[in-house]
């Protein structure tokens, strides 16, 4: 990924420098970061992190500041949600996403822009380095959960779609894959398919399961089902 954010501005929302775990997550990207992107002042691996005890202390430290969310570009709000240190907790978490629906600054202006779909559809299909490093997938994860929120997933085109699911079949095919992200996966395709009107009724059982919930913990046959209905979707 080409990368900006290393330089000094006065701007709030490009001022100070990427930290290594922002680094390291765009190093699983391909895709170019914002030129408006915003820098989280401090993320896991700092020392001032360390020095963060409670989950409000840590949640606050990475709030932007409102003002400055409006000034971002989507591209730039999806990419501060990929960087944002607790994405992850959007994947294993019940009911976590319409926590931040309410209190994220970041999310909460997302939600109000229009085309963010295919935003987030680009940017799902940019993750190119799943296993260069934990926090790329587990980042990965949790921006999948994401991705298959019902009003995205409504949104997505075909093309999107089919992307989407040929990307994530890809990434199966890999003998090291996590068996979550496997999980994760399989429920956003699972909603692809329901939208698209290519799932049975076990698929459709499978994933109002997981909307029960919140959490997509997909058995190992319950995966099987819904890849394979991708595959033959995608013939």
């Amino acid at each position: 990924a080409i990368l900006y954010g290393c330089k000094e501005t006065d701007d709030p929302i490009t001022q100070g420098e990427m930290t290594p775990y922002a680094l390291e997550i765009n190093e699983g990207l391909d895709i170019e970061r914002p030129i408006d992107s915003y820098n989280y002042p401090l993320t896991p691996g700092m020392p001032e992190w360390a020095e963060l005890k409670t989950s409000e202390e840590l949640f606050n430290a990475c709030q932007i500041d409102a003002a400055i969310t409006k000034r971002m570009s989507t591209e730039a709000l999806v990419q501060a949600m990929i960087e944002w240190p607790f994405i992850f907790e959007a994947a294993v978490l019940p009911n976590y996403i319409p926590y931040l629906e309410s209190n994220l600054n970041c999310y909460i202006e997302l939600r109000k822009r229009s085309g963010v779909a295919s935003v987030l559809a680009r940017y799902h299909t940019s993750f190119t380095s799943l296993y260069t490093g934990k926090q790329v997938y587990l980042v990965y994860e949790g921006f999948t959960a994401i991705c298959a929120q019902p009003e995205y997933v409504s949104q997505y085109t075909m093309e999107e779609s089919k992307a989407m699911l040929v990307h994530m079949l890809g990434y199966l095919s890999d003998p090291e894959r996590s068996t979550y992200s496997a999980c994760y996966f399989a429920y956003l395709g699972g909603r692809i398919l329901e939208k698209w009107s290519n799932s049975d009724d076990n698929i459709r059982n499978i994933i109002d399961s997981c909307m029960t919930t919140g959490l997509p913990f997909i058995s190992s046959e319950e995966k099987e089902l819904i890849f394979e209905a991708i595959r033959e979707f995608l013939k």
